[in-house]
C-alpha cells in the first residue's frame, strides 16, 4: 500500500477502538484458546523492505503501535536502498518490532530443484529456515527475535508446514 493508504489505515484502527498488541501475544492467546477481551489486531511486515522504515515505522512509532517484520537476512544489507539495514531493523526492534523468520534466501520452496528428493527438498528449506534464524540471533538483539515464520511469497505445501512446525514455529 501507499504511505497515505497505511496511515487512513492506521486511523481506522485507532477510530475504530481496536487494540494493536505483538503478534507473539495474539499466537499465545490463539494456541491456549484465551479470550480476546477487546477487538485486537496484529501489524506485520514481510521482507524487511526499506519502506517499512522510512514510511511505516515512524507512524507506528509515533502511535506506540507494536509490529512485526518477517526478515530475509541474505538481504539484508544487500541492494541498498531495497532493504532495511541491519542497524535499521535494531533499531524499529527496540521500538516496538518483533522480528521473525522469512527464510535466508526468500526461495520459491514449493518448487523442487530437477532431480531434488523430497528428502532433500525438505533439508534444504530446514537449512535455509535455520541459517536465517542463526542470522537474525547474530545480527540483533535475541530479545527481539520470536519463533514466528512467514512463508517466502506466501506459499506453502502440507509437507513445508509440518516441516515448519517440526521445527518449532
Amino acid at each position: 500500500v501507499t504511505p497515505d493508504t497505511f496511515e487512513k489505515h492506521m486511523q481506522a484502527i485507532e477510530e475504530s477502538g481496536y487494540a494493536v498488541w505483538p503478534v507473539p501475544k495474539i499466537i499465545d492467546y490463539i494456541r491456549n484458546d484465551r479470550d480476546f477481551e477487546e477487538h485486537v489486531i496484529g501489524i506485520t511486515f514481510d521482507d524487511a523492505y526499506q519502506s517499512v522504515y522510512n514510511n511505516a515505522y515512524p507512524l507506528l512509532k509515533d502511535k506506540g503501535y507494536p509490529f512485526t517484520i518477517f526478515v530475509p537476512g541474505k538481504h539484508i544489507g544487500d541492494q541498498a536502498g531495497l532493504y532495511a539495514s541491519r542497524d535499521q531493523l535494531a533499531e524499529m526492534a527496540d521500538n516496538g518490532a518483533a522480528i521473525g523468520n522469512h527464510s535466508y534466501s526468500h526461495a520459491h520452496f514449493v518448487r523442487r530443484k530437477g532431480g531434488e528428493s523430497r528428502d532433500d527438498w525438505l533439508a534444504r528449506l530446514r537449512d535455509d529456515i535455520a541459517k536465517n534464524q542463526e542470522w537474525l540471533y547474530k545480527k540483533l538483539d535475541k530479545s527481539a527475535i520470536t519463533k514466528l515464520f512467514a512463508y517466502p511469497y506466501g506459499e506453502y505445501t502440507n509437507a513445508m508446514a509440518q516441516t515448519v512446525t517440526d521445527m518449532g514455529y
